[in-house]
């Protein structure tokens, strides 16, 4: 009797698993404050630049898509991924510079809203927004060389 059908079940578990242990782990260094406001405060007034930061992930998201379905990239071609992959965990932190600059709010608060929203340190933040910044550089480069 085969179990192939329950590999995906069991690796849904363990990431679960993982992912607990780690949002433990990593809550304990999330902003409790930032320039005398608290949490709920900061949660509370960055409320519509946390939308938006969020949206411009999914729209990051939802370009590979369009790419894949509208404009006739063939499956195997990654550079769809690699550029919806880019937006999506590089906009954010650009909607969150551009939205900090508008409303005249310290770039620090804002992000500290958000990492509060998102339950990541500020550190982890940036890391994956740099990672994000990577990926659509070489994707970027990919299609520039194609």
């Amino acid at each position: 009797m085969e179990f192939d059908y329950l590999r995906p079940l069991v690796i849904g578990l363990l990431a679960t698993a993982v992912s607990a242990a780690l949002g433990r782990a990593l809550s304990r260094w999330l902003p409790g404050s930032s320039g005398g406001k608290s949490a709920a405060e900061l949660l509370r007034e960055n409320r519509r630049i946390i939308w938006a930061a969020n949206a411009s992930l999914l729209l990051g998201l939802a370009t590979g898509l369009v790419m894949y379905k509208l404009m006739g990239f063939s499956e195997n071609d990654l550079r769809p991924l690699g550029l919806a992959v880019g937006i999506a965990l590089s906009a954010p932190m650009g909607v969150l510079r551009f939205a900090a600059i508008w409303s005249g709010k310290k770039f620090s608060e804002v992000v500290d809203g958000y990492a509060l929203y998102q339950k990541l340190p500020p550190p982890v933040l940036y890391g994956i927004t740099s990672f994000g910044v990577l990926a659509l550089v070489l994707t970027l480069i990919a299609f520039a060389r194609s």
